[in-house]
């Protein structure tokens, strides 16, 4: 797993050859899965360019949990969403004003997966506001159905840029970008999408 993807470490060809640069954060993943622990935080060099990093990374190397493979698919969601919005999708300057970046934009993780997968205890989390998850496709539905009146509804109590962003992606990338965005941008690890399955998904059929 490379654990540092963003723009700067991706180099395209006029061809249209992807490569991937800079491996010095990467580890070797495994099959069947193999969780690596916590990133120790006297890694962390404390610069802009760190800063930067921050910004493609997925919440359960924020929460500094165990994690594997799929931090690489979260920052494959926020470059595609970068890529369609042409700025960066989560441009936080700490950790904790990251978060909340996130979970503004994708709603927050519910008590189960706080508690499982990244075991947060109470009297160490943060308070975020009550956000709800609300499937991103729903934006796509009918403007007189219960799903887009439930989206709209959620986002329309603080969370204004969020739902501005989102509206310009579902009319640039469409229904099944929007879709692919929601999977890659999974809160849980273990049900984010596989890069198989990615490339497997709708959005690439034409």
């Amino acid at each position: 797993m490379h654990r540092n993807l963003k723009p700067h470490n991706i180099l395209i060809h006029r061809d249209g050859d992807v490569k991937i640069g800079d491996f010095t954060l990467s580890r070797i993943s495994t099959e069947p899965h193999c969780p690596y622990t916590p990133e120790d935080p006297k890694e962390r060099e404390r610069s802009t360019r760190e800063t930067r990093r921050l910004w493609y990374r997925a919440p359960e190397m924020l929460f500094r949990k165990v994690y594997s493979f799929e931090v690489d698919l979260w920052s494959v969601g926020c470059l595609f969403a970068e890529m369609t919005l042409g700025e960066p999708l989560f441009n936080g300057e700490s950790e904790v004003e990251q978060l909340f970046k996130i979970f503004k934009f994708v709603g927050v993780p519910s008590e189960d997966l706080f508690n499982s997968k990244y075991k947060v205890s109470d009297e160490s989390r943060i308070k975020f506001p009550n956000w709800p998850r609300v499937y991103f496709g729903y934006l796509s539905s009918d403007r007189n159905s219960t799903e887009f009146q439930q989206f709209v509804n959620a986002y329309m109590s603080g969370r204004e840029d969020s739902l501005y962003k989102l509206i310009e992606l579902r009319d640039t990338i469409g229904a099944d970008g929007l879709d692919l965005l929601w999977k890659l941008l999974d809160l849980d690890p273990q049900t984010r999408i596989s890069p198989s399955d990615a490339l497997k998904h709708p959005f690439f059929d034409d």
